[in-house]
């Protein structure tokens, strides 16, 4: 690959990948006490992924390949590196039909029709698009996902703070009081709301993919995580308080709030023709997000490929670079699930199951992650972290934030999900187990062509 891609668009990229504002209603919901739970989550979350993931990325700068297969591969071991990556790639597939409920229902919205059979055929469309975009190569797939970060997160989260300045201005009533932000330690009873936050900032290390077409990756990497790191708090926190702030929690919808607030904010300005705009960012939002998360998981999944865990079909690109065949298996599984949203019946419920299951996933990802990086650290140079005191603290309050949040996702937030608590936290653990369990699959396939080569 060119060294082509700037400090700037590689910023970008890295605030598409995790700064959705799709996550916006989830976190307005807990409004009183995000203040409190989005400081833990920076501090016990996003600030050691960010830094020890860039770290992992520059020291294997160098290499043929990056990423987090690559990373705990040669900081643990092989399998631990497949078990990593098929977190990350199957929570991902768990992941894109919330996604594409939030960007098909936006859509809905303003053509004013919501049947599921309707939108479910937009999710499906919105999928095989994004797959048709990824087809071309990283460089491309970039481009396209930069512009969808520009009109879809910057420029609507900013008509969310001019929504905010009109509502003070004309002494509207908000519906969430500055006088009832509290930081009150009890608040962590309800510590489903820390897997709100975490969710909103999965995926800042997929952005590794790029690393060869940078120049100067080191410095330039190290550069555009810390410049999205201040964005994406700044623009989560504040956007969310917003949305709190004008919307009562309990109307707020988990895969539609975004536009009814946009809705209410346009309609005081007088300005609801400008809603079908507004949603069209919203729309090209998720979709610039989509973007990198389906082709960033399936890269890493192609280097495991390469090792003997998949078939030999896998492990080959397109004339683009781009590992086709895994995008066309996730694509028929992704297009699967998209699907089932015509058997639900609880939108609120089927969004916030599938988003805290791909959380749970994911996160032992982030355990192997940190592992690595600590084995890692007595072999490799020290690029980004210098001194081992941040280092070794950075780790662990990385591991300790996950084991939180990991736990917290087995309670049910009750002004979240209608089905009985026994029940959701059954249906949880079996969809976790099941979805680990299938990394045991793939070691069997490689012994077994191990000792029985082709």
């Amino acid at each position: 690959m060119k060294n082509n891609l700037s400090l700037l668009m590689l910023t970008g990229l890295i605030i598409i990948s995790v700064d959705s504002v799709r996550n916006l209603p989830s976190l307005a919901v807990f409004g009183e006490y995000l203040p409190l739970f989005f400081i833990i989550g920076v501090v016990f979350f996003l600030i050691p992924v960010a830094f020890i993931s860039a770290e992992l990325s520059a020291n294997f700068v160098d290499q043929h390949q990056n990423g987090i297969f690559q990373w705990c591969s040669r900081g643990i071991s092989d399998n631990a590196g497949m078990f990593a990556i098929w977190a990350q790639w199957s929570s991902n597939v768990i992941w894109f039909p919330a996604s594409l409920l939030f960007m098909s229902s936006t859509i809905c919205s303003v053509f004013d029709f919501a049947s599921p059979p309707a939108i479910a055929s937009i999710m499906v469309t919105l999928y095989l698009l994004i797959m048709a975009i990824n087809h071309f190569g990283v460089k491309e797939s970039a481009i396209v996902s930069f512009i969808c970060m520009i009109l879809g997160v910057v420029i609507p989260v900013l008509v969310l703070f001019i929504f905010l300045g009109f509502w003070l201005v004309k002494g509207y009533p908000l519906e969430l009081k500055v006088s009832q932000i509290s930081f009150n330690l009890s608040a962590l009873k309800d510590i489903s709301a820390l897997t709100v936050v975490i969710i909103s900032f999965l995926g800042i290390e997929l952005c590794s993919v790029y690393v060869p077409m940078l120049k100067d990756p080191q410095k330039t990497f190290t550069r555009a995580i810390f410049l999205a790191v201040i964005f994406i708090v700044l623009m989560m926190f504040l956007g969310a308080l917003t949305i709190a702030f004008l919307i009562p929690a309990g109307s707020i919808s988990l895969y539609n709030g975004l536009f009814e607030t946009f809705k209410i904010g346009f309609d005081r300005l007088g300005l609801l023709a400008a809603m079908p705009l507004i949603s069209i960012g919203l729309v090209l939002g998720a979709f610039g997000s989509a973007i990198s998360w389906a082709l960033s998981p399936a890269v890493s999944l192609c280097q495991a490929a390469e090792r003997g865990y998949l078939p030999k079909r896998f492990s080959t690109n397109n004339n683009y670079g781009v590992p086709s065949n895994i995008l066309y298996i996730q694509g028929l599984i992704v297009i699967g699930l998209s699907l089932t949203i015509t058997m639900v019946d609880n939108m609120n419920s089927f969004y916030w199951v599938l988003i805290s299951l791909n959380t749970e996933v994911y996160l032992t990802m982030y355990i192997l992650m940190f592992l690595a990086a600590l084995r890692l650290r007595r072999t490799s140079k020290k690029t980004i972290i210098h001194n081992e005191l941040v280092f070794y603290s950075l780790c662990i309050m990385g591991i300790l934030g996950i084991l939180v949040a990991m736990i917290a996702g087995f309670v049910m937030p009750k002004n979240l999900v209608s089905i009985d608590s026994l029940t959701y936290a059954g249906l949880y653990l079996c969809g976790f187990l099941f979805v680990c369990s299938l990394f045991m699959l793939f070691v069997y396939w490689r012994n077994k062509h191990l000792r029985d080569p082709l």
